[in-house]
C-alpha cells in the first residue's frame, strides 16, 4: 500500500464541499473543518456551552475521543492534543447564524419523546440526539468528497486547506 500524502482543497473546492454537504449528517463537521481548521475530535466535541454567541467566540475546550483504553466507546475529555490545542476563533456573522439556527433546531428536536438528552450540550448531534461519532466521520468523508466529485480527502486535510487558504 502506498504511504499516504497530505493534500488539500482549493477555495473553489472546499466551496462545493461546503455546497453538497449542505443537509447531510457531515454538514455541520464539514463547516467547522473548512471554517476553523478544527481535528475530528475538536470538533465532534465542540460544545454549545464553549460558544458565546454575543461575544462572537467559539472555543475549543475539550474533544471527544474514540474510546478508552477499557472499550468505552466516545466519551468526552476536557483535555486536547497539546496545551496550545485549547483556543478560542473569533466567528463571523455567518457562522453565528448558522450556528445559531443549528442550535435552535436541536432545541426543537429536543422535545421529541425519543430524543436522546446525553449529549444535550454538544453541537455534532445526530436528528434522534446521538453523538456523531468519529468512526462515523472517518468512513463518510472520504465517500461524500468523491460524491462531490473531488478527489478523496481525509477530513483532517481540510485543516490543511484551512491553512493553506490563510497563507
Amino acid at each position: 500500500m502506498a504511504e499516504h500524502r497530505a493534500d488539500y482543497y482549493s477555495a473553489e473546492e472546499l466551496k462545493t464541499l461546503l455546497e453538497k454537504s449542505e443537509g447531510t449528517l457531515l454538514e455541520p463537521v464539514v463547516k467547522l473543518a473548512v471554517w476553523f481548521g478544527l481535528r475530528r475530535g475538536e470538533i465532534i466535541g465542540l460544545r454549545w456551552s464553549s460558544i458565546d454567541f454575543d461575544a462572537k467566540i467559539l472555543s475549543v475546550t475539550g474533544t471527544i475521543k474514540d474510546k478508552t483504553e477499557s472499550g468505552t466507546h466516545a466519551f468526552y475529555s476536557d483535555t486536547a492534543k497539546t496545551k496550545s490545542s485549547i483556543r478560542s476563533f473569533p466567528m463571523d456573522d455567518e457562522m453565528v447564524s448558522y450556528l445559531h439556527d443549528l442550535k435552535a433546531q436541536q432545541d426543537r428536536r429536543r422535545k421529541m419523546k425519543a430524543y436522546n438528552h446525553e449529549w444535550d450540550d454538544f453541537v455534532c448531534v445526530k436528528n434522534n440526539g446521538d453523538l456523531i461519532r468519529p468512526g462515523y466521520v472517518s468512513m463518510t468523508f472520504p465517500k461524500l468528497c468523491e460524491e462531490c466529485g473531488l478527489r478523496r480527502l481525509k477530513l483532517h486535510e481540510l485543516r490543511h486547506s484551512n491553512i493553506s487558504l490563510l497563507i
